[in-house]
């Protein structure tokens, strides 16, 4: 009797530690699932946080490359625009100079040999100049019959007729030039001017005194 309870005690205790071993590994699971989900949901946000970072350093990037790309566009454009207009300012200064040539041969009273070799040496250096110019890039205007422009022209004197329509381009008494595509310098001219037609100015009748007389009169008697 004593082994049979022996056995029974022996097999409940058995029971009860099996059942303990159970719950203890039943609550390890679920702190390893806790821990797993919680480590899971942590490397989740680290993960996202890294893809927000990817994100922000890619627009930056990109930010960073367009600035750049325009960056070297407006240095091309400049450093083109500089080439191309390089030698309009030395050119601006050479006008005076292609002035007095034009002055110069204007003159038509000569009549000795030697100083009519000389004026036609005269005459060879200013069209090499002239075309060494044109080849960089100068061009005189062709102003004479337009209308004015203050973009390419400047107004020296007005003249008053009616033939042309008003602001039309008479005279050009100084050349103008354009550098490639702008103004290098305006030409000055001569324009007309409609005359102003005479005001007909109506004058009121001047009242007759001895109405006005007789009428103070009549009222007065």
């Amino acid at each position: 009797m004593k082994k049979i309870l022996h056995n029974e005690d022996k097999k409940i205790k058995e029971v009860e530690e099996n059942q303990v071993q159970t719950e203890t590994e039943i609550f390890s699971e679920k702190q390893e699932k806790e821990t797993e989900s919680k480590e899971s949901l942590e490397l989740k946000n680290k993960l996202d946080e890294v893809q927000k970072e990817l994100i922000m350093y890619k627009e930056r990037s990109l930010r960073a490359i367009a600035e750049l790309s325009n960056y070297r566009k407006k240095f091309e454009q400049d450093t083109e625009t500089f080439r191309k207009y390089t030698n309009s300012e030395l050119i601006f200064k050479i006008l005076p100079i292609v002035d007095s040539f034009e002055n110069a041969l204007k003159r038509n009273d000569i009549v000795d040999k030697n100083a009519i070799k000389f004026f036609d040496g005269i005459k060879l250096i200013y069209k090499e100049l002239i075309s060494v110019l044109e080849k960089e890039g100068l061009k005189r205007q062709d102003v004479r019959g337009k209308v004015f422009d203050p973009m390419f022209h400047e107004v020296v004197l007005q003249v008053e007729t009616d033939e042309v329509e008003e602001g039309t381009i008479l005279e050009e008494l100084r050349y103008g030039y354009n550098f490639k595509d702008k103004v290098l310098r305006p030409a000055m001219v001569k324009v007309a001017k409609n005359p102003v037609s005479e005001k007909i100015v109506k004058q009121e009748p001047i009242p007759n005194e001895s109405i006005i007389d007789e009428s103070n009169s009549d009222i007065k008697s």
